[in-house]
């Protein structure tokens, strides 16, 4: 390097450290830590809006976040860029319009600045959650917040210009006086903190300056015991935890106390002279129920058949149902007058042998505060059938149940119901009970204004999601409204026009259309035993390959709506075939594969219900049972009642049952082979891939 080029090297990193000094306050910063910053905006500085760019602490801040490991704060920062796409961040101060509940109750206050110019946040969190939760949408709760965060990062921008230094973190208060034992142990008020606190933490890094805990009592144990593992080492040193003492005067220390309200230690009043600061702060109050979403009307415990039973504490309640019918219904309905309840059902063929009952609806615990639970399944098994109430996690409460439910026959209890399937012309006549018309005509009626009129008249598709929840309205409308936004983010309304596949998925992911059942069904051929799943994961990163496998559904989708109108009859579930043939034990105890494939299993499964007709698994070996019980853990038990699993014979005869011959390759037991009468089907099967070519390979993307 001649001396000119070196001369000017110094003088460019003379002028970075200058620049990254300035907006960063940082003055020791080493050249390495300077390079690394450089290198990250190298990398992402395309990807970023203008909004972003405005930011110039955002390398520097990423960066330290993460030990200023460059392709992990790549990682970090490019989640980032896609959140603040999912919640519209660029734009969430002049779009985003807080419901009037949240602006009157939301305890979240700005005091002021402190000695040094930084804003100083105060926080109770003896606000009404119940309140709050009842009267708003989860994501308002989460959108509110994120609007004060950038109310936040606005106000630092316009102090910094104001003091002409850089401020580019805030200080919180956060004052537990009146935390109850019921809040900190409130199941949806710990998520929600959770989730706020893993927001926080993954999107607005080196943005905390400090967080002062006040009037901490033995429920904050409880509830730091929860959060505390979650919270990054960076943020805990920047922890003060005190009592009921002693706070004030570090407050005054710090804050001006003419800026700290007098119930804080300051002098600061409203001008009457009121010490809360009523005129700008806003303190924890009941929220009135007219602002609830819903009101809790129990009207189950009205009707004249209907039973009641009361659960003490650590009890159950067991209700039981001889089932005589196979294919029957269990049909259910209960509230519960306070508080929730656990609820499950299981099954025993045979009651005198001396084994454990099989749990066919989870246990889990129900707040029956909006709506009656209600719910219903088909008992494919004669056998007992116990629904049960179980308060044993109860240390203090009894609860009063209200409920009904009732064993119907399939022959001559079912009412016909049609439901249209794909064409506003085609309609299907369903045996639907009149719970279960209730619960789609409900279902509909939540979604009718914000679904385009083709899917709200898709009355199958709201069948589909209330049947993969047991008919549980509340469960089904929560499931719907994650597939809808999923479907959102990834763009699947045009994804089979707009996306290319690449070329390593669409050549070596074994998903192939064989035809179609006896019945009209659509049949379905993975050699998964055969995938070189390393070799894939190594030539595509996660979202090509789960945009592949999405774009691979959405395509069944329409072939099932094309089969429909050619038999002219509902055509709604495919026929999958799974060869685990050449299924090593390199590849079931693969971690990383295994991962990503139950992942994408958990994916296609919540955002597909109710699409698989039968699923078979052949030539399954020692080394399939490896893998299957990890998989089993997150399939749904409607989907486990489909599977039928063969080891190397018997499943040609039984394919054969249901798919004719000539439509089956003949190394699957048909008589279907390639013009040149190979028996593999190569011309149409990708089923003999053995190893990806490095041709292909492309060694720069590990996922």
């Amino acid at each position: 390097m001649s001396k000119y080029y070196f001369h000017d090297y110094l003088l460019e990193y003379k002028f970075c450290c200058q620049r990254i000094r300035k907006m960063t306050r940082i003055e020791d910063i080493s050249m390495e830590e300077m390079a690394a910053i450089e290198e990250l905006k190298r990398r992402v500085d395309k990807d970023l809006t203008p909004k972003l760019r405005e930011d110039e602490t955002l390398y520097y801040r990423f960066l330290k976040a993460r030990d200023f490991n460059v392709q992990n704060a790549e990682d970090m920062l490019r989640k980032h860029i896609e959140w603040r796409k999912e919640y519209q961040m660029d734009t969430i101060l002049m779009d985003y319009k807080p419901p009037e509940v949240l602006i009157k109750y939301f305890t979240m206050n700005f005091l002021g600045f402190d000695k040094e110019g930084f804003p100083v946040r105060y926080v109770d969190l003896a606000a009404d959650h119940k309140g709050l939760i009842s009267s708003v949408k989860k994501v308002d709760l989460i959108k509110y917040n994120l609007y004060l965060v950038e109310q936040d990062m606005e106000t630092l921008k316009k102090q910094s210009k104001k003091l002409g230094k850089p401020l580019t973190k805030v200080m919180y208060i956060h004052n537990y006086e009146k935390i109850t034992l019921g809040l900190a142990t409130n199941k949806a008020v710990l998520e929600l903190l959770l989730l706020a606190v893993k927001m926080y933490q993954d999107n607005y890094p080196e943005r905390i300056k400090s967080i002062y805990i006040i009037n901490a009592s033995i429920y904050f144990s409880m509830i730091f015991t929860f959060v505390k593992s979650f919270i990054a080492p960076a943020v805990l040193a920047k922890l003060h935890i005190f009592g009921q003492d002693k706070w004030s005067d570090a407050f005054l220390q710090l804050i001006d106390a003419n800026v700290l309200p007098a119930f804080l230690g300051g002098n600061r009043t409203d001008p009457d002279g009121n010490p809360l600061c009523l005129s700008f702060m806003v303190h924890p109050k009941i929220i009135p129920e007219s602002y609830y979403l819903q009101k809790s009307e129990k009207k189950l415990s009205l009707c004249p058949d209907v039973k009641k039973v009361t659960v003490t504490r650590f009890s159950k309640e067991i209700i039981s149902f001889d089932v005589q019918k196979a294919n029957s219904l269990l049909e259910w309905e209960f509230e519960t007058k306070n508080r929730d309840i656990a609820f499950g059902v299981y099954f025993k063929e045979d009651l005198h042998e001396n084994s454990k009952p099989i749990e066919v609806i989870p246990k889990q615990r129900l707040d029956t505060y909006y709506d009656t639970e209600t719910g219903t399944y088909k008992c494919e098994k004669t056998g007992t059938y116990f629904a049960i109430f179980d308060n044993s996690y109860s240390w203090f409460f009894p609860k009063e149940i209200y409920y009904r439910m009732r064993v119907k026959k399939n022959c001559n209890m079912h009412i016909r119901y049609s439901i249209l399937n794909y064409s506003k012309n085609l309609w299907k006549t369903m045996d639907l009970t009149d719970i279960q018309k209730n619960a789609i005509s409900e279902l509909r009626k939540r979604f009718k204004n914000e679904v385009s009129e083709e899917v709200y008249e898709d009355t199958h598709m709201f069948y589909k999601f209330l049947k993969a929840r047991n008919f549980n309205l509340r469960q089904a409308e929560s499931m719907l409204r994650k597939n809808l936004a999923f479907r959102k983010k990834l763009q699947l309304d045009t994804i089979i026009t707009d996306y290319k596949v690449l070329e390593v998925c669409e050549k070596y992911i074994s998903h192939n259309f064989l035809g179609y059942d006896k019945e009209g069904s659509p049949v379905y051929l993975s050699a998964t035993g055969n995938l070189d799943c390393k070799g894939v994961f190594k030539s595509a990163n996660k979202l090509e390959i789960l945009k592949f496998l999405l774009q691979f559904h959405e395509v069944m989708l329409q072939q099932l709506k094309l089969q429909t109108k050619k038999l002219g009859k509902p055509i709604v579930q495919c026929v999958y075939i799974y060869d685990m043939d050449k299924f090593t034990l390199a590849k079931a105890t693969d971690k990383s594969s295994i991962q990503q494939f139950v992942l994408g299993v958990g994916l296609i499964q919540d955002n597909y219900p109710e699409l698989l007709k039968a699923l078979y698994v052949i030539n399954a070996s020692a080394y399939f049972t490896i893998v299957f019980p990890l998989v089993k853990a997150v399939l749904a038990n409607s989907i486990i009642g489909k599977m039928t699993i063969f080891g190397r014979d018997g499943w040609k005869e039984e394919l054969l049952k249901t798919i004719d011959a000539d439509v089956l390759p003949a190394c699957l037991g048909g008589t279907r082979t390639d013009p040149d009468g190979n028996p593999q089907c190569n011309t149409f099967v990708n089923n003999r891939i053995y190893l990806i070519s490095y041709s292909i390979l492309n060694p720069t993307k590990f996922l």
